[in-house]
């Protein structure tokens, strides 16, 4: 089975929004290998397009946590 979706709100201007950018977002990922649990810090580049609404939500397939027994979720940017 999958593990569920790690979702993480992204702070913006209104000027970010207008232009669209890039933003590095550092997000503490929850793995597991062969001796259990792992945490670890990790920087993802989220990219904002041009004119996004609020609400808008970009996501990276399997990139998000892992639990026992199951694949990883996806990891949900919420603009």
């Amino acid at each position: 089975s999958k593990a569920p979706d790690v979702r993480h709100s992204v702070e913006y201007t209104l000027e970010e929004l207008f232009a669209g950018m890039t933003k590095q977002i550092s997000v503490t990922e929850r793995l597991m290998n062969k001796r259990g649990p792992v945490s670890r810090q990790i920087e993802y580049p989220v990219k904002i397009p041009p004119g996004a609404c609020d609400g808008t939500i970009i996501r990276i397939k399997n990139a998000g946590d892992q639990g026992p027994d199951q694949l990883r979720g996806d990891r949900l940017f919420v603009i």
